[in-house]
C-alpha cells in the first residue's frame, strides 16, 4: 500500500515537474534538464528519472520527437 502511494506521489511530481518546465513558453524538454529537476526534488534519484520517463512514455502524454526532447502528446 504505501509503495502505491510513493508510485502515485512520484507520477504526480513528474507531470508536475514536466508541465512546469513546459510553462516556460517552449514545446519541448531535452531530458537531461527534466532529470536535473526531478533529482533535485530529493524523491528521485537518476535512475527514477530514467525510468518516470520510460513510464511516461508507455502510459501517458508525452513523445520523444527527436533524441532526448520530449513534448506533449498531441489530444487530437
Amino acid at each position: 500500500m504505501v509503495a502505491r502511494i510513493i508510485h502515485k506521489e512520484r507520477i504526480r511530481l513528474f507531470k508536475e515537474i514536466f508541465n512546469d518546465l513546459l510553462s516556460n513558453g517552449e514545446n519541448e524538454v531535452y531530458k537531461q534538464v527534466l532529470v536535473d529537476e526531478l533529482v533535485n526534488t530529493g524523491k528521485f534519484w537518476e535512475s527514477n528519472a530514467l525510468n518516470g520517463i520510460s513510464y511516461a512514455m508507455r502510459n501517458w502524454e508525452i513523445l520523444e520527437h527527436r533524441p532526448d526532447w520530449y513534448s506533449k502528446r498531441d489530444s487530437g
